[in-house]
């Protein structure tokens, strides 16, 4: 008992505590109570139920949000459990569950921070956190990091689940990179191994759009067919079916494409890729000109997706298209008035509203068109088409006959306007409204200025109506100048020629015949004319008169007779007219000038055989009679004047005819 002198002291006090003089009631309350609790601490009557940490709590009805899909509230409930526990154990599965939920959100940036924050590789989760990162860095364009990702999980990770996911990152970063027979690989490689079916239809839908932008229609055909057969009600189904039918498309297999719609009508008839998909055929009638089948086709799509605003919008442009291939413009005018109505923010309202416009200026509504076009520059100032807009409305008021108010919107053009080719059609138009107005000096001035923008080759036009101008304003030196200078390069078309023609007849009814004879010269010699046209024979008459009276009846008797031979086919009045005054312009010079009897005999008989009922038929009997009495076959003059004077009883011609009878 030495050796513990405490346990000593402790008994002698318990020794003490039962003597007499230290029996005190309060000293027993206190050490039995302490010793009754020591008792029920150590051994309890009955075992004590194990009580829940508070950040499970917690976690758990964050849990319960996220899987009732309330992303909001389970956002919050995480962002309240990471605040109030920093040092929990489940803080990791807290950074995951938040950044899936953001995900889910659509705020992929937000989910990337927190994903990151996972840090411990051995939680079971871990592999699939870094998935949903790898995607979700791809999906906001960052395709470098996500590669970088899914490179180190398929080393880390190899027998995951989720490898051949990382693979699909691999291969579509490829792709994005150009290295489309690397990325082709890994997609054939994942089709040869995996067996998730989400995984398969994603990857045969990239494969197939690989084929199909590679123009590979035939692979493409057979993935996207794939895709519709072997897992249908997939969304993925319904797209891979539109880039099936636009694969028959291409290849110009529409009655193909249109018999597997068909076969799908009903099944996937109210989806938008199934309207999208009979719009491309539609489309694809239109430019193969089967304009009835086109609009039966596109009046369909609007029948299966009547709700949709997207299709309802397409359809209508569509088939407005088509009636302006068919040049039915009040129905394509009608469409789009009601596409501005029904769709007045449309991507192509500017577009709709300038083809509404020329369709006025087509239709010859003018009122329309200018009221349309001046909204145009007004609303659309910035748009590639103002100046094509100014234009149109400077047509619009040349079309109501405001000529100088379209001239000042074609001088709003030329200040304003940075294209050469703007400037240029500007100065042109103006100088046409002044060349219609009569304002010649003017026009010259405009047409001159023109000339800049222009070449030797390209600057036919111009000069044409430049050396107009002068020869209107008498001013004929520097007409004659210009017209010297087209002849240098002479577009090789018969209408070009035609617009020289018409120079040299404005030189000719202004007294310079000398002039025009040698334009008209220099333009018959030209290979690209066309001889038999018409005009061609009233030039050769001009020049035909302008030497007869010059005195050369050697060239004039060559120009009629070649009048001659060119109008033998024609049924023309005019050129009937133009061949019976020829043929006793013929005659009459081989009957005055040259005593030629017998060749004017010839034509007179031929004048009076081909027009008997003429005005000049009592001339060409009595010229007959004359050319008889020439030849001294009096028996034969006789009689054409004795038929001269019962035809023609009253004529000058019978008179003079009875004197010499």
């Amino acid at each position: 008992m030495k050796m513990f002198p405490k346990l000593n002291k402790g008994t002698s006090l318990i020794r003490d505590i039962y003597k007499p003089s230290f029996k005190k009631p309060w000293l027993f309350l206190i050490i039995g109570g302490t010793v009754a609790i020591i008792i029920l601490i150590k051994f309890p009557p009955y075992p004590s139920s194990v009580k829940t940490p508070i950040y499970k709590i917690y976690l758990t009805k964050a849990d319960e949000f996220y899987q009732q899909g309330d992303l909001m509230k389970a956002r919050d409930a995480y962002l309240d459990f990471i605040e109030r526990f920093p040092s929990s154990p489940e803080l990791n599965r807290a950074y995951y569950q938040l950044a899936n939920t953001f995900k889910e959100m659509g705020l992929p940036e937000r989910a990337i921070f927190f994903y990151e924050k996972i840090n411990n590789q051995k939680l079971s989760y871990y592999c699939e956190s870094r998935y949903q990162l790898a995607e979700c860095y791809y999906q906001i364009g960052q395709i470098k990091k996500a590669t970088q990702i899914a490179k180190k999980a398929i080393k880390n990770f190899p027998e995951s689940k989720r490898i051949y996911n990382f693979y699909l990152i691999l291969a579509n970063s490829l792709l994005n990179d150009g290295k489309k027979d690397k990325a082709a690989a890994f997609y054939y490689k994942i089709i040869k191994n995996s067996a998730d079916d989400s995984l398969l239809q994603k990857t045969y839908f990239k494969l197939a759009d690989l084929c199909f932008k590679e123009k590979k229609y035939s692979e493409a055909i057979i993935y996207y067919s794939k895709l519709v057969n072997e897992y249908p009600g997939d969304e993925l189904q319904q797209e891979a079916l539109f880039y099936l039918i636009r694969c028959y498309l291409a290849r110009d297999q529409i009655e193909q494409a249109l018999s597997i719609l068909s076969t799908f009508t009903g099944k996937y008839s109210s989806n938008t890729f199934f309207s999208r998909a009979l719009l491309a055929c539609g489309e694809s009638l239109l430019n193969k000109k089967e304009y009835k089948r086109a609009l039966e086709v596109f009046k369909e799509a609007e029948k299966y997706s009547p709700e949709d605003p997207y299709i309802r919008l397409e359809t209508k442009k569509e088939v407005a298209r088509v009636y302006l291939l068919q040049k039915n413009y009040p129905e394509a005018a009608k469409l789009y008035e009601e596409i501005l109505r029904d769709y007045p923010y449309s991507k192509d309202e500017e577009k709709i509203y300038f083809n509404l416009g020329e369709l006025y200026l087509k239709m010859g509504e003018y009122h329309k068109a200018a009221d349309i076009f001046k909204m145009f520059v007004h609303s659309f100032p910035l748009s590639p088409l103002v100046f094509s807009a100014y234009f149109n409305l400077g047509e619009s008021y040349i079309g109501e006959g405001y000529l100088f108010k379209a001239a000042d919107t074609f001088d709003y053009i030329l200040k304003n306007s940075s294209s050469k080719d703007d400037v240029k059609k500007a100065l042109l138009k103006i100088s046409d409204i002044y060349m219609r107005t009569g304002l010649w000096k003017k026009a010259t001035i405009f047409l001159k200025k023109a000339l800049y923008y222009v070449n030797e080759k390209t600057g036919f036009q111009i000069k044409v109506n430049l050396a107009k101008s002068y020869i209107a304003q008498r001013n004929f030196s520097s007409a004659e100048k210009i017209t010297s200078e087209i002849f240098k390069n002479i577009p090789n078309d018969h209408s070009s020629i035609w617009q020289i023609i018409d120079l040299a007849d404005m030189f000719y009814s202004l007294g310079k015949r000398e002039l025009a004879f040698d334009i008209y010269q220099k333009a018959g010699k030209l290979k690209s004319l066309n001889k038999k046209d018409k005009r061609w024979l009233f030039v050769l008459f001009k020049m035909g008169n302008l030497q007869k009276s010059k005195g050369k009846i050697n060239l004039t008797i060559k120009i009629y007779q070649q009048i001659l031979g060119l109008s033998e086919k024609y049924s023309d009045p005019e050129v009937s007219k133009l061949r019976e005054k020829v043929l006793l312009l013929l005659a009459d010079i081989y009957y005055r000038s040259k005593k030629n009897y017998k060749r004017a005999l010839s034509l007179y008989l031929k004048a009076l055989e081909e027009y008997p009922e003429s005005e000049d038929t009592a001339w060409c009997i009595y010229q007959i009679g004359n050319c008889y009495r020439k030849k001294g076959l009096l028996k034969l003059a006789e009689k054409y004047y004795k038929k001269l004077e019962d035809k023609f009883p009253d004529a000058l011609w019978t008179k003079i005819s009875g004197v010499i009878l």
